[in-house]
């Protein structure tokens, strides 16, 4: 739960106090760091070689890589609808950009995030800004998917990738990201095997990383 202030006439969450404090301190700062020049970053080479750039030989590369993480892919309103059933899941949280109105007659949808209900979602639906073959990463920027929690909280998370957005490796899809100021790298669920070498998933993230490859 986020905790409420008293500001004068005005209440001010707890959250939003904490960034304005962050912008406050930051803000005098003159220099911003620079994204990579693209030139120099394709000087790291990388082995990956797909038998063409086509969007078909890179689909399959990229369900390939994706799969091999433990990523769901699916590619069509009805799949995802039968994929989701039968991972017991009832409400969620749909982006407003995104058409998808045999899934919402499927389930309880909304298109607000409320942060004060976080737990009763059980997945979240966005748009992935672009997808990357060579590792079956899928690439999550504010500009596209401007409400992070509900891409990120709930314990299944949907992204919507256009396959022509599908890039061969990672430096081909710096143009993408602009001047985005966060960048987010999401290549299966969320792992982690910092305790004892055990892997466990779901910890830091949701637990069900799910393509919808449109």
């Amino acid at each position: 739960m986020v905790g409420l202030a008293k500001k004068g006439e005005r209440e001010v969450s707890a959250r939003d106090t904490i960034f304005s404090k962050i912008e406050a301190a930051t803000e005098s700062f003159a220099d911003r760091t620079t994204l990579p020049d693209l030139e120099n970053a394709r000087a790291f080479r990388s082995r990956f070689v797909p038998d063409s750039e086509a969007v078909e030989a890179l689909e399959h590369c990229f369900e390939r890589a994706w799969t091999s993480v433990r990523g769901k892919l699916v590619r069509s309103e009805p799949e995802l609808i039968e994929l989701l059933k039968r991972m017991g899941a009832r409400k969620g949280y749909l982006d407003s950009s995104i058409s998808a109105p045999v899934l919402t007659n499927a389930f309880e949808v909304t298109s607000h995030f409320d942060r004060e209900r976080v737990d009763e979602y059980d997945f979240g639906i966005s748009i992935a800004t672009c997808g990357i073959a060579e590792t079956g990463t899928i690439a999550l920027l504010d500009r596209d998917t401007p409400n992070r929690l509900g891409a990120l909280a709930p314990w299944i998370h949907v992204a919507v990738l256009e396959k022509t957005k599908l890039r061969a490796r990672l430096y081909d899809a710096l143009p993408d990201f602009a001047n985005d100021p966060s960048v987010v790298l999401v290549t299966g669920p969320s792992k982690t095997a910092d305790i004892e070498g055990i892997m466990i998933e779901g910890v830091h993230g949701p637990g069900e990383q799910i393509c919808w490859l449109v």
